[in-house]
């Protein structure tokens, strides 16, 4: 039988999940674009992203979302990160989008991938438990190709990436649009 400060423990580890955090201003850049219908914001947002050299892969008008393939290399003259080891990287963007009293609330992340898949070889050895050297070339992925075998893996979020869209966004919707930070609370 369990003591009762296991069941609090038990309780508390189901209780809380393992649930990614929803959208919020923790984890995007959030605008508030006043007068504005959900449409005319994604349309903005996609015109937006073209500019910018991205290429669409997912666009929801129901849902308000929309991704971008991800593009390789360095963004809008920025210096090279160092955090990436000289390895590639490349940026993901996702724009959200929600309705609110005033018009359309939008979410934008723009997350910065290096390229992993050098350090996951190396290491896979020694992740598979099994020390035999009979592994043959199918089994080293010889039968896919090296884009399917590359490993991206999230570092960061680019937050001046994330304003270069948002003010694309802006100049797409026209002179007449503003967007506004929205209050700190939401």
């Amino acid at each position: 039988m369990l003591a009762p400060s296991s069941w609090v423990v038990v309780l508390i580890a189901g209780l809380s999940g393992c649930a990614a955090p929803g959208i919020s201003a923790l984890n995007y850049s959030v605008r508030e674009v006043a007068q504005r219908t959900r449409g005319d914001a994604l349309d903005a947002a996609e015109v937006a992203l073209v500019n910018l050299d991205f290429v669409v892969a997912r666009r929801d008008l129901a849902e308000g979302f929309l991704e971008t393939r991800p593009l390789d290399g360095r963004f809008a003259g920025e210096a090279v990160d160092a955090s990436i080891d000289g390895g590639r990287s490349r940026r993901v963007v996702q724009v959200r989008l929600e309705e609110s009293a005033t018009g359309v609330r939008v979410f934008c992340k723009v997350s910065v991938q290096a390229q992993s898949t050098q350090s996951y070889r190396l290491l896979s050895g020694e992740r598979s438990g099994d020390d035999r050297a009979e592994t043959t070339p199918i089994d080293r992925d010889a039968a896919t190709t090296s884009e399917q075998n590359s490993l991206w893996q999230t570092v960061r979020r680019d937050k001046a990436a994330e304003r270069a869209v948002l003010a694309a966004m802006l100049r797409a919707l026209g002179d007449d649009a503003e967007i506004v930070r929205p209050p700190p609370s939401q």
